[in-house]
């Protein structure tokens, strides 16, 4: 299940409710290494399963992260003189809604959305665009940080990735999880296990019972595919060829059909449940890693939440 995208913008909140850009390191992790497991209980918790799933508390619980982010970062840049808008936070699609996830009602208007472009109205383009060059550039130093200081945090699917340690992000990011890298596995390591969910999950007999009344009734439909994937490959690759308005019109056509097929078979239904029980079959390390994974996060929530009520 994929995650929208998101801004990752906090700043430092202190307990007394004020925000600053002065950045201390607040006691907490070594940037480094891996702090020590804490014991294993045997037993994943229910955090621990959604956020390997993203599904139950997770879409609301990272809503509420996502909102103190926002309160915060435009906090500790309006303390370095810019005017920064107020941002509303990201919403998340629980994988338990089927009606949302499958999405017809978008279906008929942009079919997969391959073919669609789209382009950012956010306030915070606006307000970055209308800054002189010489602000542009004091505005992403203050906001980013230094390229040169940024540290290795991990490898993970989507290759090397490197954090801010100075600025804005990094300050806030220690504050709420103690240190920068841990913020980067909470980011993204939790992916990293959806992902390898998502490969076991084609050998799954929830998922697999499910997607045979699905191709029934994609067949039924006169569009035989396999999967869901190969479903949207087929529109994909005629729009890679050269996007024209019947192959827009064929994309929500095949859009459409696998959407309400996919209704019909409760596919998603039987993914989020196929997903959650292969969690329990994770090697004994990899669970005894989200588990303590799942441990911090709690506690940045936690921490969100207190920011959200002393800035009301």
């Amino acid at each position: 299940m994929a995650r929208a995208v998101r801004p990752t913008l906090i700043a430092l909140v202190v307990l007394a409710g004020l925000v600053s850009c002065d950045f201390r390191t607040p006691a907490g992790p070594s940037p480094t290494s891996l702090p020590q497991l804490p014991p294993w209980s045997g037993r994943l918790s229910t955090s621990a399963i959604d956020l390997a799933t993203h599904s139950g508390s997770w879409p609301k619980s990272q809503q509420l992260v996502d909102a103190a982010i926002n309160t915060l970062i435009r906090q500790c840049l309006q303390e370095n003189g810019f005017d920064y808008p107020p941002l509303k936070a990201s919403s998340y699609t629980a994988p338990e809604d089927e009606a949302a996830v499958i999405d017809l009602p978008e279906r008929k208007m942009v079919g997969y959305g391959t073919s669609s472009s789209t382009s950012s109205q956010q306030p915070v383009d606006k307000f970055y665009n209308h800054l002189p060059t010489a602000e542009q550039h004091r505005f992403d130093t203050v906001f980013f940080g230094h390229e040169e200081k940024k540290k290795y945090a991990g490898t993970y699917g989507l290759g090397p990735v490197k954090v801010p340690t100075d600025g804005c992000i990094a300050g806030s990011r220690r504050a709420l999880a103690g240190d920068v890298v841990l913020w980067a596995r909470l980011d993204y390591a939790p992916e990293d296990i959806d992902d390898r969910l998502g490969k076991e999950l084609r050998s799954a007999p929830e998922y697999l019972t499910a997607l045979k009344i699905w191709r029934s009734c994609m067949t039924d439909r006169h569009r035989p595919f396999s999967s869901p994937e190969q479903a949207e490959a087929s529109v994909t690759g005629v729009k890679r060829a050269g996007g024209t308005v019947a192959s827009k019109r064929l994309e929500i056509l095949v859009a459409v059909t696998d959407g309400e097929c996919a209704a019909r078979a409760h596919l998603p239904k039987a993914e989020l449940i196929a997903r959650r029980r292969l969690v329990y079959q994770l090697p004994l390390q990899d669970k005894k890693f989200l588990a303590w994974l799942a441990a911090k996060r709690d506690a940045v929530v936690s921490r969100a939440r207190m920011v959200l009520k002393l800035n009301r």
